[in-house]
């Protein structure tokens, strides 16, 4: 009977597939639409989510939609430490790469009123410089010399992305705080990136 239900009018969703999980029909969309969806009897909002972090900030506030982007760092770096795969191999060592040269300077550019072009760009260089030799030395695929048993920490080249992350962040936050301050102009910019109208 699920397969034959007509699903219509919420306007951003262009298609939907139903699929039985654990003996439990999920609806998964093509669109998204969170306000109307949560709007529906019948539907548990503790269940349903969107990948749109635009949604999440605009329905459920900007601290939700920080605390989403904190809960993808966070489990970005804990697929890096542990990686199931090849594939999942890869994909760790890139986010290994983004999470030690980006992400920080990212977060800080938003939370932190005093993070300058200076600290963002000497945190950048320093964790991915780090990750990088970090990778290479140990990846033998990459003719690197380094073997497990030299590991930092026992951490493996999937995993230091979280490391490099850390020495970003530090280097970031020391350089900032000993260069010029960041132009008042700047400042009020990240202020209407965190506190949207």
């Amino acid at each position: 009977k699920v397969s034959h239900l007509m699903v219509d009018g919420i306007g951003n969703i262009q298609r939907a597939i139903v699929r039985k999980e654990d003996n439990e029909f999920v609806i998964f969309t093509e669109g998204s639409d969170l306000q109307a969806i949560l709007e529906i009897p019948g539907v548990d909002s503790t269940r349903t989510n969107t990948n749109s972090i635009h949604e999440v900030a605009e329905v459920l506030g900007i601290e939700a939609a920080r605390i989403a982007i904190a809960v993808a760092v966070v489990a970005a770096g804990l697929a890096g430490l542990n990686p199931p795969g090849f594939v999942a191999e890869v994909v760790a060592l890139a986010f290994g790469l983004a999470a030690s040269s980006f992400f920080p300077a990212i977060i800080l550019g938003i939370f932190d009123k005093r993070m300058n072009k200076e600290g963002a760009i000497s945190g950048m260089i320093v964790g991915i410089l780090f990750t990088a030799i970090y990778i290479f030395y140990f990846k033998p695929q990459l003719g690197g010399p380094g073997t497990p048993d030299n590991y930092l920490f026992g951490i493996s080249p999937e995993g230091i992305g979280t490391i490099g992350m850390f020495i970003n962040f530090i280097i970031a936050i020391i350089v900032s705080r000993f260069t010029k301050p960041t132009p008042e102009r700047i400042k009020q910019l990240v202020e209407n990136i965190r506190y949207p109208k």
